[in-house]
């Protein structure tokens, strides 16, 4: 059975008749043609009604006041030249209005355009603003789960505690390259940088410290991995989005429950690929709510941004692939993130 397409919607200030929230059919092209024409269509006949008049008219009273053939030539030329400049008058006056109504138009239009462009560069630049906050405050998380663990760094080795040094020094890194594209008019392109990793250890090292956050400090995380090729990624970028995705898994737990990462190998299009997804044994995203999930800031958190999933879906779209919702074995959410390595090597 064919399900015949919906009508064009738009909206409109005063609802439609069903109660429905503001929405009738929106005008096609031949409802957006009548109303020109009809207007045509009255000019024209109007014209032809008092060029009639006048001719008629005039005949008339030129006839009755000649005196001579002669006389009644000299009438018939003063009446066509006063026809022709009377014309180009109206003719004058119509297209200066018609012109003016068009220029004004065309300079509103413009002013709409260039409003709207503003509008939309204050809110690109906003958008950037926060992920990068969000991205920043990640970060920071990390260093505090870290300080955390150097607080009672009484019992461990050299080693172990240079270890946490050496973290707690890569997180500050990434947290200077955020701000110096922060500076460069936040543009990313150093943190998009390329380079080969192979998946499995990168996923580890992302998450060693994440248990100790105090939004998954309670639950129990385990990374499953299968037999994975090496992809040529961006490190910074895959990282945020990991952080994300634990993270959120975390806060549907409310601190107690299971959080596992499973990572596959995915071919496609001719490039080695992987799938990277986190389940949690959580209650599950509302039917209500699937379909705005990555949606910017659209956010279910108190103190939310909204920017989190947004930023795992511009990371699977930086990697060639996509990032879906799906009902997880462990009774809640699993978010599915697709990626393909990038083409071209490292970048230099």
């Amino acid at each position: 059975m064919t399900t015949p397409a919906p009508d064009r919607l738009t909206m409109h200030p005063l609802g439609n008749r069903n109660g429905h929230p503001a929405l009738r059919a929106a005008p096609g092209d031949g409802d957006l043609l009548r109303q020109p024409l009809l207007n045509a269509a009255v000019i024209a006949l109007g014209f032809a009604l008092l060029g009639t008049a006048y001719i008629l008219v005039s005949d008339s009273v030129a006839t009755t006041l000649a005196p001579d053939k002669e006389a009644l030539a000299r009438i018939q030329e003063a009446k066509g030249i006063a026809f022709i400049a009377t014309m180009a008058l109206l003719l004058f006056g119509f297209c200066f209005l018609l012109f003016r109504r068009v220029y004004r138009g065309a300079q509103g239009a413009m002013q709409a355009q260039r409003a709207l462009l503003d509008a939309e560069r204050r809110a690109s630049a906003a958008v950037v603003s926060l992920s990068m906050a969000h991205d920043i405050n990640n970060q920071l998380q990390v260093q505090r789960s870290i300080a955390y663990l150097l607080g009672g760094a009484a019992h461990l080795q050299g080693e172990e505690a240079q270890r946490l040094l050496g973290s707690l020094e890569e997180s500050i890194g990434k947290l200077e390259a955020m701000l110096a594209a922060m500076r460069a008019g936040g543009r990313r392109s150093a943190l998009t940088a390329l380079e080969p990793v192979e998946l499995e250890p990168f996923v580890q090292e992302s998450l060693r410290f994440l248990h100790l956050h105090e939004r998954v400090r309670g639950c129990r995380l385990s990374v499953v991995a299968h037999a994975l090729p090496s992809l040529t990624v961006c490190p910074g970028v895959l990282h945020d989005a990991l952080l994300n995705l634990v993270l959120n898994a975390g806060d549907a737990l409310e601190g107690s429950g299971d959080i596992r990462v499973e990572l596959r190998a995915e071919a496609g299009g001719g490039r080695d690929g992987a799938v990277i997804e986190v389940h949690d044994s959580g209650p599950g995203v509302p039917p209500a709510m699937k379909a705005r999930l990555f949606q910017p800031f659209h956010t279910t958190k108190a103190h939310g941004t909204g920017l989190g999933l947004l930023a795992v879906k511009a990371c699977a779209e930086l990697h060639g692939g996509t990032v879906s919702y799906h009902a997880s074995p462990l009774g809640g959410a699993c978010f599915r993130m697709s990626l393909r390595s990038a083409e071209g090597g490292p970048a230099a």
